[in-house]
């Protein structure tokens, strides 16, 4: 850090409230500096490939931009590219000290309001860079594997338009209850499962209730073949675990343990899903899953910001603000 930098954050320093100084105390010591330039050599270890074609023999280096990073030139397709472009840092105007502070308010579980006016942005920005960032997330948990002793069980949600005008219905109110009791089409299920170690993932499966076929299609390919499955007595489960070939532990609702086995394990994640879901006020259905992602990478593995950031930057993005915004109304 150079030395007018250092001035001009201890001049900055008793404007802060006593809030966002222990803040800001929390922050260094639970997270030591990362540099652009260590972004950089993350992605360079990984490979440096031209990231329309693919190609790596035609690269040549194309000077460096105004951050100092590395511009390479592929001759094949004619391509200017760094190391960071389609990487969450791509087509950003802000500095890489922005988004730190906007991922560690994602880490606190901040509102897209609160974090906005902490990091100096606007609120459509912050709804942006939050759903970047899940979606990065999501499609590093897509590669998990749960393993051993694995519990799974569905969750289930209202349906929730939030932001858009529901189709073929009147709109109701924030908290209204279904028109149906029960589980009916107006509840939208979450196949979950989660193994001693504590990794987690969970998807949208179904309206109302999941098939063994909506349910191998959420989570079938996160579950190791080898894996002990752990569920109630689910007749969706039942099927889907002998079609998969798992062996299939039930444990029936009189029951509490059965030897070693047990689902209490999903059942807390669930309560911690609902609670963590209600912070939001109502999330709507079409960015559930995104949702998931955030709990079951930042939550439940309790990353600090350097691990989140290092995940982040090794994953691709090509999405666009507008597939974030258009996202089908309902996934399922």
């Amino acid at each position: 850090m150079s030395s007018e930098a250092y001035r001009q954050i201890t001049t900055l320093l008793p404007s802060l409230s006593p809030e966002e100084q222990e803040r800001l105390q929390k922050w260094l010591r639970a997270n030591p500096s990362i540099s652009l330039t260590d972004l950089v050599q993350i992605k360079e270890n990984q490979g440096v490939a031209c990231p329309d074609c693919g190609g790596i023999k035609h690269l040549v280096k194309y000077g460096k931009t105004k951050d100092g990073v590395q511009r390479y030139h592929c001759k094949k397709c004619k391509s200017t590219f760094t190391p960071l472009s389609y990487t969450f840092l791509s087509n950003s105007k802000k500095d890489l000290s922005v988004w730190l502070s906007y991922i560690d308010c994602m880490i606190d579980g901040m509102t897209i309001r609160k974090a906005a006016k902490y990091c100096g942005i606007s609120v459509v920005t912050a709804f942006m860079w939050r759903h970047k960032i899940l979606d990065i997330l999501r499609m590093k948990l897509k590669r998990i594997k749960l393993r051993e002793v694995v519990e799974a069980d569905d969750t289930f949600f209202r349906d929730n338009y939030k932001g858009s005008q529901p189709p073929n219905r009147e709109p109701y109110k924030r908290g209204t209850s279904a028109s149906k009791p029960g589980i009916s089409e107006e509840q939208i299920a979450v196949s979950t499962a989660i193994d001693r170690n504590g990794k987690v993932y969970g998807k949208i499966s179904a309206r109302g209730r999941s098939t063994a076929k909506e349910i191998s299609r959420a989570i079938g390919a996160r579950i190791d073949r080898d894996s002990v499955l752990c569920t109630d007595n689910d007749a969706a489960y039942k099927k889907f675990a002998r079609e998969k070939h798992l062996e299939h532990v039930v444990i029936q609702e009189h029951e509490t343990v059965k030897g070693v086995y047990h689902i209490n394990t999903i059942n807390a994640y669930h309560s911690r899903l609902k609670a963590f879901i209600k912070k939001f006020k109502g999330v709507a259905t079409k960015y559930l899953d995104n949702y998931l992602a955030w709990l079951n990478s930042m939550g439940e593995r309790k990353l600090n910001l350097r691990q989140v950031v290092k995940t982040a930057i090794k994953e691709d993005w090509y999405g666009t603000w507008q597939a974030i915004t258009n996202k089908p109304l309902m996934p399922v």
